[in-house]
């Protein structure tokens, strides 16, 4: 009994922290310059694809309010797959944010 109280107890503070990192990507995402990024790419028939959170994935707790995200997006051409890979940066508070997007190679 103790283990199972144990585990949901743990799965429910996985959720809720998973789930605040999930508003700090639509914010991101949000912006004005991600957003005219991604209409430009889909114009020429890219579809954003993959999203990786450069920090959770290092492992790095950043001291400042920053994100690091590594945006794919991918098309289908001719029977073979075309990827573009972008790095996005922001800092700051709420949703006024200094964003720099730079292409990854």
């Amino acid at each position: 009994m103790k283990s199972v109280i144990t585990t949901l107890v743990l799965l429910f503070s996985v959720s809720s922290f998973a789930s605040s990192g999930l508003s700090v990507v639509t914010n991101v995402l949000e912006q004005v310059e991600v957003e005219k990024l991604e209409m430009d790419l889909r114009s020429k028939g890219f579809t954003l694809s993959k999203i990786v959170d450069v920090f959770a994935t290092r492992g790095v707790a950043p001291r400042c309010p920053c994100t690091s995200l590594e945006l794919t997006f991918s098309k289908v051409s001719g029977g073979k797959a075309v990827e573009k890979k972008f790095g996005v940066y922001t800092q700051g508070f709420g949703t006024s944010l200094t964003v720099s997007i730079q292409p990854v190679k």
